[in-house]
């Protein structure tokens, strides 16, 4: 019996040591998708978006991390985006808004990619304890997010374009 405790006593601390010296890196991976988009005029141009666009919005990121039991941690990221498929048919003003456009939700979506990779960093660094918690803490700070810039609103993420 006292070899039983003695062995498994050895083997968590195995396991102790493996996980301390394993490498803290997060393996990434990521895609971008765009849906396409048509429209020449505000009204339909708002209407493909929400009609084409992921879960009804203009664009979006799924992030997803994973870890196993040695502490390997994983975050697959995908950005979904329109892409305007006319772009002759637009005017320059229109054009020009559309760029602007796409180019803010960009830079919103990468701010949620950020979330994500922060989260599998954390997961990383205090060795997957709790590694749903900090999961569940980022995703959590992805809506306060979106809250606080209005879906990126206030942060340009706005077609100007008029009927």
């Amino acid at each position: 019996m006292k070899f039983v405790g003695a062995f498994v006593g050895f083997a968590i601390l195995a396991l102790i040591v493996i996980n301390l010296s394993y490498p803290l890196a997060v393996s990434e991976s990521e895609e971008v998708v765009y849906y396409q988009v048509t429209a020449t005029n505000r009204t339909d141009m708002l209407t493909q978006l929400s009609e084409l666009g992921p879960k009804g919005a203009a664009g979006l990121t799924e992030w997803q991390v994973r870890w196993n039991w040695v502490c390997k941690v994983n975050i697959h990221t995908t950005i979904s985006l329109p892409q305007h498929t006319n772009l002759d048919a637009l005017s320059t003003a229109q054009r020009e808004s559309w760029q602007n456009f796409v180019q803010k939700l960009h830079l919103h979506e990468r701010l949620h990619q950020f979330n994500g990779q922060s989260a599998a960093r954390d997961i990383a660094r205090h060795y997957c304890i709790n590694a749903d918690f900090i999961s569940r803490y980022w995703m959590q700070k992805d809506v306060i997010f979106d809250y606080v810039s209005r879906h990126g609103q206030r942060d340009g993420v706005v077609l100007y374009w008029s009927n």
